[in-house]
């Protein structure tokens, strides 16, 4: 055997190890971009939102990226928490899901953190608006993708204020008072046939701690500190040398309202909610969450509807809105995680995400898309507010829901704002405690 037939068996020899090692490599999956593009990937993503205003979005999805089909499963907001937690304890549940910011908190150990390949810091604070941020990026982890923001607007009925020589919505709360007195109507003693604005109280105002979250924020207080998790509701501020507490300052503007006795008073129990008397015209203004416009026009396609920018505290330094997120968390357990965020990603893009949004009655939380505006005079007023909202850490909606209840019930009740403040501050961090 001469030098030459060796090195030819040798190399020979080589390059059968080396494909077989390859080969081996492609079988396990571990080189990345041979893959079997054949391959399909079957994904679940779980969410309260209806299939229909779903699908032209996955239609998409899938079009272009056809090696993933995917299956949207609509849920109630009831059932949602415990059939998720069911279904992932035996290892039927979604690979994706999407939540409302206020369940985030308590995913904290059924969800894996965004990979920083598909999204790093800087990248998702560039991207999305600081009321994601506040939710959705904690302790140097982004915990999902943010999709769409439910901010608080101003509906008035332009016929309505009309027919009170109002030309124009009210921009501050000392407007905002002097216009519901205006348009508030009484038959007689304390009897309110038209309410003039939904406040005051809370067991008939569904919205009722989000409209005093906006007072509280707006006043400087920040309910829970984003970066620490320090219930701040009821501490007090200095402004010009004297001890301010924005929740006291908020309970009482808000609760006046709902009292007989006060000039201000424009909303009582006989009423069943704001968008069932604004729908029938009995109800002049209200502050309500953005997507609420649907079920009014559901309820009466004729009113005169007026949308505008919450009000604002006279002189105040910045002009703050408030909403509520919605995001893409993806579950720790599941095997197409990588195919997961993609899709998350997908949906939250600059030529998607707004329009996954307004089919949800929202608006989006992406920068460059909102700093464009709407041509549409309404969907221009949400994304406006959705610029400028705030938001705090809520561990849980209706635990929460309730302390705020229970605030505003008791100052009407009769007891001092100080003392209901600071009982729900109390309660507040044994929530946020308890559930750390």
């Amino acid at each position: 055997m001469n030098k030459e037939t060796s090195k030819l068996q040798l190399a020979i020899y080589i390059g059968t190890i080396a494909i077989i090692f390859v080969v081996v490599l492609i079988l396990l999956g571990i080189i990345p971009g041979i893959r079997n593009t054949n391959r399909k990937t079957f994904l679940t993503i779980w969410g309260i939102h209806p299939y229909s205003v779903m699908k032209d979005s996955i239609d998409l999805f899938e079009r272009e990226y056809s090696s993933i089909k995917i299956s949207y499963v609509e849920k109630s907001s009831d059932t949602f928490e415990n059939d998720l937690i069911n279904a992932l304890a035996i290892d039927t549940g979604p690979d994706m899901w999407l939540i409302p910011d206020t369940m985030l908190h308590r995913m904290r150990d059924k969800i894996t953190p965004v990979p920083s390949v598909y999204m790093t810091q800087r990248e998702f604070e560039e991207t999305n608006i600081e009321a994601a941020g506040d939710i959705f990026f904690q302790n140097g982890l982004i915990l999902g993708i943010p999709l769409a923001i439910d901010p608080l607007v101003l509906f008035w009925n332009k016929d309505l204020f009309a027919g009170e020589a109002l030309s124009l919505p009210p921009t501050t709360w000392d407007e905002f008072l002097i216009q519901s007195i205006r348009l508030t109507k009484k038959n007689g003693g304390d009897n309110i046939t038209r309410a003039g604005s939904a406040m005051g109280l809370a067991r008939n105002i569904p919205h009722a701690k989000d409209i005093m979250s906006l007072l509280i924020l707006q006043g400087g207080t920040a309910i829970v500190d984003p970066a620490t998790k320090d219930v701040t509701l009821g501490e007090s501020r200095i402004i010009n040398s004297i001890n301010v507490s924005p929740t006291e300052s908020a309970l009482r503007f808000y609760t006046d309202f709902g009292k007989r006795e006060k000039t201000s008073y424009s909303w009582n129990s006989t009423f069943s909610n704001p968008v069932s008397a604004f729908a029938r015209e009995d109800l002049a203004m209200f502050v309500g969450r953005a997507s609420d416009l649907t079920d009014i026009m559901k309820a009466n396609v004729h009113v005169n509807i007026g949308v505008a920018l919450v009000p604002q505290y006279t002189d105040a330094p910045l002009r703050m809105g408030y909403g509520r997120t919605e995001g893409f968390v993806v579950s720790r357990t599941s095997t197409n995680q990588e195919e997961a965020w993609q899709v998350a990603k997908f949906f939250a893009s600059e030529d998607i995400a707004p329009f996954i949004a307004a089919n949800f009655g929202m608006a989006p939380v992406r920068r460059s898309v909102l700093a464009r505006g709407h041509e549409n005079s309404i969907f221009s007023i949400m994304y406006e507010e959705a610029r400028r909202a705030r938001t705090w850490y809520d561990p849980h909606e209706k635990e929460t829901d309730t302390i705020f209840t229970n605030m505003i019930q008791a100052v009407l009740a009769g007891r001092e704002p100080h003392t209901a403040a600071t009982e729900a501050h109390a309660r507040l961090t044994t929530l946020l405690d308890d559930r750390k």
